[in-house]
């Protein structure tokens, strides 16, 4: 990943940007009238891993499993 944002193929293209320091994907496709926008994080990493994969059906016991594997953040 840390090679990414330098080679002159994706640098051309604008296939990267820069949000808080950390290079990211540029969203895509990118459309003519209706242009995709990255936002910041909200939060540090896995700030919102436990919300999410509540409100995606997982159980409070199945998350904590995750947790304790290292599976998530």
């Amino acid at each position: 990943m840390n090679e990414v944002e330098q080679h002159l193929h994706n640098r051309e293209r604008e296939l990267t940007q820069i949000i808080d320091d950390v290079p990211q994907p540029a969203p895509a496709p990118r459309l003519s009238r209706t242009p995709g926008q990255a936002m910041p994080a909200r939060g540090r990493q896995g700030a919102n891993t436990k919300t999410i994969l509540i409100e995606l059906g997982y159980t409070t016991d199945e998350v904590k499993g995750f947790f304790e594997a290292e599976i998530v953040e």
